[in-house]
Order: structure tokens, then C-alpha cells, then sequence
């Protein structure tokens, strides 16, 4: 289950230097894609800020596995958003789930085909070539009904309202991995 993560329509891998403009470009200096991102501004991020977090999360992909994957659609291969597991505001210690899609794709439910497949592969265990983690989770302004949507499908649970990350209010969303089973003495 090592990336890239394929799924029917998209493939999900390790971000590299050329995938920065397309991201950048798609997302980072779209309004309509940072709206109910990061800051409470919401604002486009500068392009000296995308390419330090992006440098950081090829960083952190090379370190642990972890990152904001680069989704590419399987079709033509061209890149349409990013999506992963990173540590929470950047230095953790809980896990976060996220993604971005570039606007021209909204609505194909491409976000939950990748979300579910990012959540798969974080949340298995390492002996199957995931990453182990027992637990995620996903903080949505909550004004942005549309991810909310995306993270109940793919099994996060709501837990409430929290103001801890990212300097304003944010509904938390969090999901466990099951126990592994045992058999039964009969």
C-alpha cells in the first residue's frame, strides 16, 4: 500500500520540485481554494510562504512519509490538488487529515476519493505499507459544509468546536483505527 495511492480516478504521490507551480497556480494563490484555509484571512498565500511550506512538506515527506501527497488525475495525469496527513499546524503532536482541489474539479467527489484513500494509507499498519497512526484528525471552518461532508464520509466523527488550532474556531473531526481483532477461545 506504499504510495503513489491509486485509486479509480486519481493517483496520489510524494510531492516533487515541479509539482510547486501547478499547486501554487491551482491552489495556494486561489481565493476561492483558500477561503477556509490556514489564517483567518483565508487569503491567497504569498508565493515566498507556499514555496517555504512546500519545501517543508517534501521535507517531511522525506523524513516520515507523511506530507500533503500531490493528487494527479489518472487520466491525463495532470495535477489537480494535494492531500495527506500532516502533523496538526505544522509541529503536531496529533495528525491531520487534509486536501485541496483545484475549483474546476469541485463536486466529482474527487476529494473523498482522495481523502479516503490518504485516511486508508495513514491509518494501516506499517506491516501493510501504511503509516500506522492510530489516530487522525481534521479541523473545517465551519462554514465550509462541503469538507464537512468529505470527512463524514470517509468515517471521521464529529467531536465539537475548538479554537486551539489555527487562531480561530474550527469544528474537530477525529477518527481511530479498530483494534486489531482477536480470535476467540471456543
Amino acid at each position: 500500500m506504499a504510495l503513489p495511492l491509486l485509486t479509480p480516478r486519481l493517483r496520489l504521490r510524494g510531492p516533487q520540485a515541479e509539482d510547486f507551480e501547478p499547486l501554487f497556480e491551482g491552489l495556494w494563490s486561489n481565493p476561492s481554494v483558500m477561503r477556509f484555509v490556514g489564517a483567518p484571512s483565508g487569503a491567497p498565500r504569498p508565493r515566498t510562504v507556499a514555496q517555504e511550506r512546500f519545501a517543508w512538506s517534501r521535507d517531511l515527506f522525506a523524513r516520515t512519509g507523511m506530507a500533503l501527497w500531490t493528487v494527479e488525475q489518472r487520466s491525463d495525469g495532470q495535477v489537480i490538488g494535494d492531500c495527506g496527513v500532516i502533523p496538526i499546524e505544522g509541529n503536531g503532536p496529533m495528525i491531520e487529515l487534509g486536501y485541496r482541489l483545484r475549483p474546476e474539479v469541485w463536486g466529482r467527489g474527487l476529494a473523498t476519493e482522495a481523502a479516503r484513500a490518504a485516511m486508508t494509507h495513514a491509518m494501516a499498519p506499517t506491516s501493510e505499507g501504511g503509516l500506522g497512526l492510530p489516530r487522525l484528525v481534521a479541523v473545517v471552518d465551519p462554514n465550509n459544509t462541503a469538507s464537512s461532508r468529505v470527512l463524514e464520509k470517509v468515517g471521521l466523527r464529529y467531536v465539537g468546536m475548538t479554537d486551539r488550532y489555527y487562531g480561530s474556531a474550527h469544528a474537530l473531526y477525529e477518527a481511530h483505527r479498530a483494534p486489531p481483532t482477536r480470535p476467540t477461545d471456543r
